[in-house]
């Protein structure tokens, strides 16, 4: 899976460390698995590998709103469009009230085992920025 498989990895991270309650953990593959979570969270944090041209392994945080439009679209590796979805789902139901977009720019995307380096580098601050947002 090469860095695509970087949000898993921060996913693992993140349940052995626990988290509060409140808080819970989705892996989600597709745009309508998506849809589902959005649905029903108040407030969200999508975790994913990007591609945008930065220096590999940095980790960017983006609040996503649901007028965004087309000002910034953010796709994932796996294909969703994030700026897609969200406004769908606020149109139909208000949720979520906030959505923070945790990135981590990718240097391998080819079908290999394991991560690059740089990008397996990036996991423990993307762990910590994780755990800033939600509050522990």
């Amino acid at each position: 899976m090469g860095d695509d498989a970087v949000g898993i990895k921060i996913l693992e991270g993140l349940k052995n460390i626990g988290l509060p309650d409140n808080v819970e953990i989705h892996e989600c593959s597709s745009e309508f698995d998506l849809i589902n979570i959005v649905d029903k969270a108040d407030e969200l944090i999508i975790v994913d590998s990007m591609l945008s041209g930065v220096e590999p392994g940095t980790v960017v945080v983006e609040e996503l709103r649901a007028d965004m439009g087309e000002v910034k679209p953010i796709t994932s590796l796996h294909g969703l469009d994030i700026t897609s979805v969200l406004p769908l789902v606020k149109a139909i139901n208000g949720k979520p009230s906030k959505v923070i977009f945790v990135g981590i720019e990718a240097e391998d995307i080819s079908v290999k085992e394991g991560l690059s380096p740089k990008v397996e580098s990036a996991i423990p601050e993307a762990i910590k920025t994780i755990l800033n947002l939600i509050g522990v």
